[in-house]
């Protein structure tokens, strides 16, 4: 196999996992140690990839760890997330317990929602904000494990704010009290 076609399958898979060893590159070309680990020197001198220590890794991750601020979340995805919002508020009736996790996906729900007779329990200020705009019953789960430039409460389980309440429409089945 010629160079060029080597680079290209290593360059294929690295993209596709983010990562191979020098092993896993044998084994996909049939080529020798040695000719991998050149390989790899040459293509991280060219900028194709980044060699670290038993293979390499892509040189621009396809997946951010990066959490990115809240103002800029909002509108990532936005055709998505809306979509979604718009589906999921449909389903809201009147005396359902509604939990809407802190996130700008559920954020996005809100302007959807019709059914301000349900019930809602959020750990985020803006989400009872809104709601409360709406006319809606809100209960804000917040505990002293806060994150006040996410503008959310996080730490215990949000459903032990309120030990005693039974919802009826997790599974379409009654459940018993959580």
């Amino acid at each position: 196999m010629l160079a060029e076609e080597r680079f290209s399958r290593i360059l294929s898979i690295i993209e596709a996992e983010g990562s191979a060893t020098i092993q896993e590159l044998m084994t996909a070309l049939d080529a020798s140690e040695s000719t991998v680990r050149r390989d790899l020197i040459t293509m991280d001198e060219n900028g194709l990839l980044t060699k670290v220590h038993g293979g390499a890794i892509a040189r621009r991750p396809s997946v951010s760890t990066h959490d990115e601020d809240v103002r800029n979340r909002k509108t990532m995805n936005a055709e998505q997330k809306n979509a979604i919002a718009k589906y999921a508020a449909s389903l809201i009736r009147p005396d359902d317990f509604v939990y809407l996790d802190a996130g700008t996906s559920t954020e996005a729900m809100i302007p959807f929602i019709k059914e301000t007779q349900a019930v809602f329990v959020t750990n985020a200020i803006s989400h009872a904000k809104l709601l409360a705009e709406k006319r809606a019953a809100v209960f804000i789960c917040w505990e002293a494990n806060s994150n006040p430039r996410q503008r959310r409460s996080s730490g215990r389980k949000p459903w032990r704010c309120f030990p005693s309440i039974t919802l009826p429409k997790d599974s379409g089945e009654p459940t018993e009290s959580v």
